[in-house]
């Protein structure tokens, strides 16, 4: 009478398939861990910080730049409006709502590690924190290719002092900062 044989597994092939499985298991646990726990991240916004929302939209080729008015609301006749030029103040956090009237823009802010693109009929929001006083320009980054159709600058950026920045958009100055 033949006699049976055994095709199953060894405990030590058992032990050693459970050890890769196990390992396969706690590396991506370990990395997502690692991620969630030491990635820096946007300092929370406190009521005691201050802030600016800027309403960020790309037409022509240009970034123009749209500023709560005297009533602190966005899309009320108060609003102020600057083509080109972005005016911030240091050390505040800053909420930009982009988008686009006509074509599709990237929007880039390389000192804060900003890059986003601009969709007519989407918003995107963008958080960052202004530090110190500076300037910078906002360059073209076509996405069809073709720079040469396009002007190198798109808008300037000013990080200016926080007495400059309340001269411009202080409720005393409401009449004469349309640019």
């Amino acid at each position: 009478m033949p006699r049976p044989t055994r095709t199953g597994t060894t405990t030590m092939s058992a032990i050693v398939w459970h050890k890769y499985v196990l390992l396969l298991l706690v590396l991506p646990l370990a990395a997502f861990l690692t991620y969630l726990f030491l990635t820096p991240q946007l300092p929370q916004s406190s009521s005691s910080r201050k802030s600016v929302i800027v309403q960020v939209t790309g037409h022509d080729f240009q970034w123009s730049f749209r500023y709560p008015g005297a009533d602190g609301k966005l899309g009320t006749p108060d609003d102020v409006r600057l083509n080109r030029l972005l005016i911030l103040p240091p050390n505040v956090d800053v909420t930009l709502l982009l988008t686009s009237e006509d074509y599709i823009y990237l929007f880039s802010l390389p000192p804060y590690g900003l890059r986003e693109i601009a969709v007519p009929d989407l918003t995107h929001k963008l958080l960052c924190h202004t530090t110190t006083v500076k300037e910078f320009d906002l360059m073209v980054d076509p996405l069809c290719g073709f720079r040469f159709y396009h002007d190198e600058v798109m808008g300037h950026v000013s990080i200016a002092p926080l007495k400059d920045f309340n001269v411009w958009f202080g409720p005393s100055n409401s009449s004469n900062r349309r640019s």
